[in-house]
């Protein structure tokens, strides 16, 4: 028996279809961002081109309310997807067992927002999540002067003078070597420094991008960061906002330009309201010797926009495991005698 639907429906089929065809085009334009990098900003919203073609693919097959399932299933996507980026235990106890011959670095990179003015939030957030190192953007003087609150617990800061227009900060538990602040704009600002033979002699390096409109300049820095990195030895560990998330070009060119290895893939923009990050922009990256047994999880709200990220990362560090088994035998030897 032919099924004949009310008027209003009529129009069901034919706008899912239409709806369809606009999602795959969003999915393949971002693709054509290597003839015109500025489509590139198509390819941020990969997931929801993603989530609205398969909700549209599924309403069109419905015979009746189609619209009203479409935009049901779509709404539902993206709060999922923000549930997403909120999943996990939001911090990594200390303790677990650390395999010979590496150390265990904690890490926590943090956008906390020029207009963020929550120091107690963010300060509570970093202690809760315990890092040894802790990178941070858009840093004006009020998280500045929290930050000097914090030396006891993180002695070694930098930049020791902050320049006009840069805004990034860094602090660790462990003394800094071969410091480097790059703030001309001939590249993308960042803060990079080395932790010393005791940690396998590893480059940490932190920046913050450009973000669209600004797409062409955005390119250009992604591009000189790749080059630097090149130049430095291994082992690397980079981190910070990106502006770009795991399906653009800047971040696959990073990745395939520096040799590095993105560990990141969480949503963590924006948060400030409703609290469902859609976007994962904040990323690490490193080389395939530093090991992330807990993968690389998101902090809770910290008065920002942007969610921090948090990993544990062991690094090898060369002798340590041949002074470990050194040790174990002293240990035998003694209690044998």
């Amino acid at each position: 028996m032919r099924v004949i639907l009310p008027p209003h429906e009529k129009p069901g089929r034919i706008l899912c279809l239409l709806g369809m065809c606009v999602a795959f085009a969003g999915i393949g334009t971002g693709h054509l961002s290597k003839y015109f990098i500025y489509l590139d900003v198509f390819s941020h919203l990969t997931l929801h081109f993603a989530i609205a073609a398969i909700t549209l693919g599924w309403a069109f097959l419905l015979p009746r309310y189609r619209l009203t399932t479409a935009i049901s299933l779509m709404l539902a996507g993206m709060v999922a997807l923000g549930a997403w980026g909120n999943y996990g235990p939001h911090s990594i106890p200390r303790g677990e067992v650390v395999p010979p011959g590496h150390r265990e670095l904690r890490v926590m990179s943090f956008n906390i927002w020029l207009w963020n003015r929550d120091q107690v939030a963010i300060e509570a957030e970093i202690k809760r999540m315990d890092p040894d190192i802790v990178f941070m953007a858009e840093v004006v003087r009020p998280t500045r002067d929290m930050a000097g609150r914090m030396v006891a617990r993180y002695p070694y800061q930098y930049p020791k003078d902050m320049g006009y227009g840069f805004l990034l900060w860094m602090m660790s538990r462990y003394p800094l070597q071969d410091v480097v602040v790059q703030s001309v704009w001939e590249g993308p600002v960042y803060l990079s420094a080395s932790l010393g033979p005791e940690w396998g002699n590893l480059t940490i390096l932190g920046t913050h991008t450009l973000r669209a409109p600004y797409v062409a300049a955005q390119w250009k820095q992604i591009n000189a960061l790749g080059k630097h990195v090149q130049t430095i030895k291994s082992p690397r560990l980079v981190f910070g906002d990106f502006n770009a998330t795991l399906y653009s070009r800047m971040v696959r060119q990073l990745a395939g330009q520096s040799g590095l290895i993105r560990r990141t893939s969480l949503p963590t923009w924006p948060v400030s309201w409703p609290g469902l990050p859609q976007l994962a922009i904040d990323h690490m990256f490193a080389d395939r010797e530093l090991l992330f047994p807990d993968g690389v999880i998101t902090g809770q709200y910290a008065g920002s926009d942007h969610l921090p990220i948090f990993a544990r990362v062991l690094v090898p560090v060369p002798g340590q495991a041949s002074a470990e088994s050194d040790t174990v035998k002293d240990v035998a030897h003694v209690i044998a005698n």
